[in-house]
């Protein structure tokens, strides 16, 4: 058998994590409300990081402004 080496940039994100983050990338702030748990997700400026429910962290990567970290 013979093992493929991977790095960060290759490996699979692990998504087991409860509570994955997201940063918020924009100019301003920004609020968002969670599908699933209706919880609002505030980041009140650039480069702010929130915790979220895992949840509604499909919905949330789809917003432009925030990136998974």
């Amino acid at each position: 058998m013979v093992a493929t080496p991977t790095n960060a940039a290759t490996a699979p994100r692990a998504t087991s994590s409860p509570f994955p983050s997201f940063k918020y990338i924009g100019v301003s702030g920004l609020t968002v409300q969670g599908p699933v748990t209706k919880r609002l997700y505030r980041f009140a400026g650039p480069g702010s990081v929130a915790a979220v429910d895992g949840r509604d962290a499909p919905s949330l990567a789809r917003v432009p402004q925030l990136r998974r970290v």
